[in-house]
C-alpha cells in the first residue's frame, strides 16, 4: 500500500511540473504582442490599407503607432490591435504612403485612433480584418 502511495505521489509532482508550465499561456488565452515586432506592424499596415480602401478620403491614411498588441489563439489566431492612424499629405494615388516617404497632418484632428481586429487562418489562407475609431489622438509620433 505504501508503494502505491508513493507512486501516485510521484504521478502527481509530475503531473503538475508540465502543467505550471502549460499554465503561463493557455490554451485559448490572451497573450500581449510586442507593439515593435515585424509582424505586428505588418498587421497594421494591412488594416490600414483596408481602410483606405474602404475610405472615400482622397488622402491616403498612414499607420504612426501600435498602441497595444494582443493575440489570442482561436480555430486560428485572433490579433486585436489599437493603432494611432494619422491622414497623411499624399493623395491615394501615390501607392504605398509611408511616413518615411509622406507627411502626415499634426492638427491633432487629422490623427485617430482604431480597434482593429485581425482574424488569420494560415492553413486556409484566410485573413479578415475589422476595424472601428475609437476616439481623437494628440501625437506626433510616427511609424518607421
Amino acid at each position: 500500500m505504501f508503494k502505491i502511495f508513493i507512486l501516485f505521489n510521484a504521478f502527481l509532482l509530475i503531473k503538475y511540473a508540465i502543467t505550471d508550465d502549460e499554465r503561463e499561456i493557455p490554451k485559448g488565452g490572451v497573450v500581449k504582442e510586442d507593439v515593435n515586432s515585424k509582424e505586428i506592424k505588418t498587421l497594421a499596415s494591412r488594416a490600414v490599407d483596408k481602410m483606405n480602401q474602404e475610405s472615400n478620403n482622397t488622402l491616403m491614411l498612414i499607420p504612426v503607432k501600435v498602441l497595444n498588441a494582443t493575440s489570442q489563439p482561436v480555430a486560428g489566431v485572433n490579433f486585436r490591435l489599437r493603432i494611432l492612424v494619422g491622414q497623411s499629405k499624399c493623395t491615394k494615388k501615390q501607392r504605398k504612403a509611408k511616413c518615411k516617404n509622406c507627411e502626415t497632418e499634426t492638427d491633432p484632428a487629422a490623427r485617430k485612433v482604431y480597434k482593429v481586429e485581425v482574424y488569420q487562418r494560415d492553413w486556409e489562407n484566410f485573413e479578415e480584418i475589422t476595424f472601428e475609431q475609437e476616439k481623437m489622438a494628440n501625437t506626433t509620433e510616427c511609424l518607421g
